[in-house]
């Protein structure tokens, strides 16, 4: 049943990294003026990449796309979260994170992918212990009330 779920999530996570990688792609040949907007990067970490325990096949082409997209100079704001497991879970992530231990206690699968990194003095980077990235507040508060650089709190 675990592998069935695990490989359930590794082909959903790789299908959305492919629609996403699509989509900036094709936002970036059309140089997409994205000044003013929040670019919010979600979960770009090791265990993803290629040789990771939940590898996408897309997952360093999409981190290739936003440091391309960031480093055209069309990005103002971004904040990077990356999902790091509770210390002490509740719910759901109890056996979730039992379940996925070994992945959690792997610092290199924990950290961004290298492209992603690349730009952690330049913007936020927020940890989150659950699935969605509107837990952490201060990415909460950017997309309720609008994006600023003043909004910042590391």
């Amino acid at each position: 049943m675990a592998e069935g779920i695990s490989a359930r999530r590794t082909q959903n996570c790789c299908r959305a990294f492919s629609k996403v990688n699509s989509r900036m792609e094709k936002n970036l040949r059309r140089n997409l003026e994205m000044k003013g907007d929040l670019l919010l990067i979600i979960d770009m970490q090791n265990v993803y990449a290629k040789g990771g325990a939940w590898e996408c096949m897309d997952a360093v082409a999409a981190a290739e796309n936003i440091r391309r997209i960031v480093e055209s100079g069309t990005v103002d704001s971004a904040i990077i979260t990356k999902f790091i497991a509770s210390e002490n879970p509740h719910g759901v992530w109890k056996d979730y994170n039992l379940q996925y231990k070994a992945i959690n206690e792997d610092l290199h699968a924990n950290e961004l992918l290298p492209q992603i990194a690349a730009f952690a003095d330049r913007f936020p980077v927020y940890s989150k212990s659950e699935y969605s990235s509107l837990c952490v507040p201060q990415v909460r508060e950017a997309a309720q009330a609008g994006w600023s650089p003043s909004s910042w709190h590391r």
